[in-house]
């Protein structure tokens, strides 16, 4: 606790040996007691060689006491300083109030001679846990493009210790976000799912407004800033639109507990919420489902380089077409990655959905001053015949990709199988002249390869990658030459 000084009077001292000094806390007011536990505080102060070392207790733990030695009056203006005394037993919320009382007048003194400076308040506590039905499953591996009103989010908030609280602020966080902007989620919207089942139904009330997107490549969030009041333990659930479902584009969606700004509705102070849950994940692609932690770094579930694979395709030397020569900058998640830059019964492999692997260093030998397209081939394969991989591309050192949603167009089989992305004229998404020459140089331009597994273990044995470039007016393929 904070310390506690007394000041003896400047004229008239009053504080004596033969009634010694009490603090009491105004019960009436606070409803908390001292803890008894603590009886040996620390004095400084000119009075401090004038009290005992140790303290009493009286009226239930409601008042110290401080034995003033014998012989050891205090005398004009002494200061006595305490320290290391606490509380406990709070037992009714509060506002800040004048909590401590002194009383110089011995035990049957009822009448106050100063009171503590300070004010106390006592406040509940706030936290936030998994709703009771569990979290809501991917709702974008849909046929469509577009989704409306569906349920992406749900969690629960848990006021406690007989104090209602008013929510200011919540941010629902975005992860691991590909293939979608600002303007893809529309309509966000908290409801309190008053029947636990995870839906929207008639007659549960929406609550903090609606929300406001805001999305930088891939991270982003959804902020409530209507006040809204909890009562009591509730799960919500957040629904929104989202277009531009396009296959390979996903996101994470989860609420950390610093995200919520909150006060007491009684004690009128902020609240600092506790607790954690899981989040949600949604996809679009074949043959895979997902779910996760957010805020949490995806972990391998088990030895990924076991599995069969037989041979089946190479990928050749076809001219143009260059291989990587280094990996991990920034995204390194796959095991083994270096075993992927060429076609030799090595593999770079995960078992983790929606895994990153960055490869770079791919020597291309531009001699034209326009791109026309790029073309990635990945000669992959999984231990079942599940699963599916895609490619992004990045001009500036991974910081930032491409949103194509470019993925193998059929699941992956136990044999290899060269599979290519993108075109002569595809440009990833991107408008022409965005790309330039030097978006391709070592320093640049990374691969980024997103392992998408169904409970199964994908390979990638070897990765080429070709620029299709032109001088204005004369079209050219100039890739590079040969591998």
């Amino acid at each position: 606790m904070y310390s506690i000084t007394v000041t003896e009077h400047a004229t008239t001292p009053t504080i004596t040996a033969d009634n010694d000094l009490r603090i009491a806390i105004a019960t009436s007011s606070v409803d908390m007691r001292w803890d008894p536990t603590y009886d040996s505080p620390s004095f400084s102060g000119s009075a401090s060689s004038k009290v005992a070392s140790s303290v009493t207790f009286e009226g239930g733990n409601s008042v110290v006491v401080i034995d003033v030695l014998d012989g050891q009056d205090f005398v004009t203006s002494d200061v006595l300083t305490i320290s290391g005394l606490y509380f406990n037993n709070f037992n009714t919320v509060n506002s800040a109030i004048s909590a401590l009382d002194i009383f110089k007048g011995g035990a049957a003194d009822i009448v106050s001679d100063a009171d503590d400076g300070k004010t106390i308040a006592i406040k509940g506590t706030f936290a936030e846990t998994s709703h009771e039905a569990g979290q809501e499953s991917n709702q974008l591996n849909i046929s469509g493009n577009s989704i409306s009103t569906k349920e992406l989010f749900n969690f629960k908030l848990a006021p406690h210790d007989g104090e209602d609280v008013d929510v200011t602020n919540l941010v629902i966080s975005l992860s691991n976000i590909r293939g979608f902007e600002t303007e893809n989620i529309t309509s966000p919207e908290l409801f309190i799912d008053y029947n636990n089942d995870g839906n929207f139904d008639a007659g549960e009330d929406t609550v903090g407004g609606t929300g406001t997107v805001s999305i930088d490549g891939i991270t982003g969030t959804i902020t409530f800033s209507t006040d809204f009041t909890a009562t009591t333990t509730r799960n919500y659930v957040l629904r929104a639109n989202v277009s531009s479902v396009n296959p390979g584009n996903e996101m994470s969606i989860g609420l950390l507990s610093t995200n919520i700004t909150s006060d007491g509705s009684t004690s009128n102070e902020n609240l600092t919420t506790s607790g954690s849950l899981s989040g949600s994940y949604h996809a679009k692609t074949s043959g895979f489902k997902g779910g996760g932690t957010v805020g949490t770094t995806a972990e391998s579930t088990g030895d990924v380089t076991s599995g069969t694979v037989t041979a089946g395709e190479i990928i050749g030397t076809e001219p143009g077409f260059m291989a990587p020569s280094s990996t991990g900058s920034p995204k390194n998640e796959w095991a083994t990655p270096d075993s992927g830059y060429n076609s030799d019964s090595s593999y770079a492999s995960t078992n983790v959905i929606s895994t990153h692997q960055d490869y770079a260093t791919f020597n291309f030998n531009i001699t034209g001053n326009q791109i026309d397209g790029i073309e990635v081939k990945l000669e992959a394969s999984a231990d079942t015949s599940y699963g599916n991989i895609g490619a992004e591309l990045s001009w500036n050192e991974g910081v930032t990709t491409t949103t194509s949603g470019i993925t193998a167009t059929t699941n992956l089989t136990t044999s290899d199988v060269i599979y290519t992305l993108g075109s002569p004229s595809n440009l990833w998404g991107r408008n022409p002249g965005d790309w330039v020459t030097a978006s391709f140089n070592n320093t640049n331009f990374r691969l980024r390869v997103i392992g998408l597994p169904s409970g199964n273990i994908i390979y990638i044995d070897a990765i080429q990658v070709k620029i299709y470039n032109s001088t204005t007016g004369a079209p050219g393929d100039g890739g590079g030459g040969g591998i």
